[in-house]
């Protein structure tokens, strides 16, 4: 009798052992499973952020482009006028009265009105100033609108 009573224990444990295998592969099947939608939601975002990244590359290559662009234009306009290829010229109006009497002593008319050098390298630094601020808030309007609005995720 001992040797069934053995036998019969040694069963049940196998049963139990079976049954204990069974319930640790179920789990770690479900394991299994969370880790995999977890790496394919990683993988998911992280496709999306590359994609988010290369448009945010392409958006600033192209304002760098433009801001290039321009500020070689003002540089060009600063070296014309500088060499007297060209004038800057700005709208003024002269407060001098201009006498009723003829008289053979006169001033002949001027010229129109020019900025003086000083101020005409500040003119220069404000317009390339307005030129960069313009294409860098440009620049973020076209990332915001086409990049962080467009297919949130």
């Amino acid at each position: 009798m001992n040797k069934y009573l053995v036998a019969v224990i040694a069963g049940l444990c196998a049963v139990l052992l079976v049954f204990a295998l069974k319930s640790k592969i179920e789990r770690l099947e479900n394991e299994l499973d969370l880790a995999q939608e977890k790496a394919a939601e990683l993988e998911f975002l992280a496709q999306k952020t590359g994609e988010k990244l290369a448009a945010r590359d392409e958006i600033d290559k192209k304002y760098a482009q433009e801001l290039s662009d321009a500020r070689e234009e003002i540089e060009g306009l600063r070296a014309d006028v500088a060499a007297g290829n060209k004038r800057l010229r700005v709208k003024a109006v002269c407060p001098v009265a201009v006498p009723s009497s003829t008289s053979a002593a006169s001033v002949d008319d001027a010229v129109g009105a020019e900025l003086d050098p000083v101020a005409r390298s500040d003119y220069f630094a404000l317009r390339e100033r307005v030129v960069v601020t313009e294409q860098r808030l440009a620049g973020l309007q076209d990332y915001v609108k086409n990049v962080c609005l467009e297919g949130r995720f």
